[in-house]
């Protein structure tokens, strides 16, 4: 669902920049009454919350996002929307009108609880009821990074060294052809700041997937977050290089033509 998520989500960004809202002006200081200018300012401001509502609920393309959120939880991928989450928060620093951004997000994220709240709410409540005693210990992982994103392992255990759980590889693998277009799209990075971006995130996911042992006492604090392996938060590094990857691609191409 993945893909689809940022398709949706897109297309509600895009579609925010067409909608204008024009907020009711006020009123001339002069020839009005105390008490009339009250009224009418405090009418103006309701009228900007409701241009502001009116405008989240008439971006279809939000609803959409939230269905595919929605479906991504009922079909058991808890963590990967908390990774997605975090990717939201990335797009606000890579996108020019990062309010839009946020009204676009938080309108999807709203649909999305309300679509997924028939499985979230027993999920919430089973998780107070039976939390996590111990946070599943990672291992580091940039001594493995060979193994992890050119190895394609998918499952079991001491895959990585140390690891106290089974190491699934949750998308990791890339491949030696995909990363030397991101490579190439590496390249690009002082000409383009969402190339930038990709690659301060890539970069950052993959040192922070190696921080799990370092972590193991944070995560023991808070028993009733959903987790697992640090080490899988990986992950959040491989979308990066995927998508920088497609930059690669589009720069060969063009110098092709």
């Amino acid at each position: 669902w993945l893909p689809w998520i940022f398709w949706a989500w897109l297309g509600a960004y895009q579609k925010s920049q067409k909608i204008e809202i024009k907020p009711p002006s006020l009123p001339p200081a002069g020839g009005a009454t105390e008490g009339q200018g009250k009224i009418e300012n405090s009418n103006a401001r309701c009228g900007r919350l409701f241009s502001i509502f009116n405008f989240q609920f008439s971006n279809n393309w939000s609803l959409v996002c939230g269905i595919f959120l929605a479906a991504t939880f009922y079909a058991g991928g808890i963590y990967l929307l908390m990774y997605t989450g975090l990717a939201f928060i990335l797009l606000l620093f890579l996108v020019r009108r990062p309010r839009r951004a946020w009204r676009v997000t938080a309108t999807a994220g709203g649909w999305a609880l309300g679509f997924a709240s028939l499985k979230l709410i027993p999920v919430l409540l089973w998780l107070r009821q039976f939390p996590d005693q111990i946070y599943a210990g990672s291992s580091f992982t940039l001594p493995w990074l060979d193994e992890i994103l050119f190895g394609r392992h998918l499952h079991g255990s001491n895959i990585i060294f140390n690891q106290q759980s089974g190491w699934h590889e949750y998308g990791a693998y890339i491949g030696y052809a995909i990363f030397t277009l991101a490579l190439v799209g590496v390249s690009r990075v002082a000409r383009n700041r969402i190339v930038r971006g990709l690659a301060v995130a890539s970069v950052a996911a993959i040192l922070l997937s190696s921080a799990g042992p370092e972590l193991k006492p944070v995560f023991d604090q808070i028993p009733y977050m959903p987790r697992s392996n640090i080490s899988r938060f990986i992950l959040m590094g491989v979308i990066p290089l995927s998508l920088l990857a497609g930059f690669g691609l589009d720069y060969l191409v063009t110098r092709a033509a």
